[in-house]
């Protein structure tokens, strides 16, 4: 049998014009908080945070009336309005384990707030680690309502999770938290 020519034909490839094409739209929501100088949210201060070790790791979360702020080693409220503190901030110590009645073990580390709108809470986390038992864990405080009155146990619920492996302290950094779909979602490196 003989090939038909007809079939082996090829066709010149069509002609390539690349465009670019927007896939999805990657605005990000935010809110600019100026106070009455307009240099924005002034929050907690280097010097009340006991964060003059270096980096003070700060991360706010603002609810319907409120502003919550960590920074390095302490957590305050804020009127979201005024930008007035409200009530004695607290160590994250003081905070997780006197007020949380989580014994502690270890350094608390990488604090992180963040507010969910459909549960109406905030979230505030930090890591705890030591290598000398190789003990790690998770740390969360979820307020009992949208504006909670202080930084009390009443007005918190306190968990700790379990981070250790193989008897190995899991080193916790950089956390960041966020909510959707009704569920809470963690990530750190």
């Amino acid at each position: 049998m003989k090939p038909n020519r007809a079939t082996n034909h090829r066709s010149p490839p069509p002609l390539f014009r690349p465009r670019l094409e927007a896939l999805e739209d990657r605005t990000q929501p935010s809110v600019t908080i100026l106070n009455g100088g307009g240099n924005g949210f002034v929050g907690v201060d280097h010097t009340s945070s006991s964060a003059s070790f270096g980096d003070p790791d700060v991360c706010g979360a603002a609810g319907p009336t409120l502003y919550v702020e960590v920074a390095g080693q302490f957590v305050r409220r804020f009127n979201l309005t005024s930008e007035a503190p409200l009530g004695k901030g607290l160590s994250l110590s003081a905070f997780f384990n006197t007020q949380g009645k989580l014994t502690s073990f270890g350094g608390l580390i990488d604090p992180a707030v963040v507010y969910d709108e459909l549960a109406g809470r905030f979230i505030v986390t930090a890591c705890e680690r030591t290598d000398s038992t190789g003990k790690s864990a998770l740390d969360v405080a979820v307020s009992r309502t949208n504006k909670p009155a202080s930084l009390l146990a009443a007005d918190w619920t306190f968990h700790r999770f379990d981070t250790s492996e193989y008897g190995q302290a899991i080193y916790l950094r950089d956390t960041s938290g966020g909510t959707g779909g009704g569920s809470f979602t963690l990530t750190f490196n």
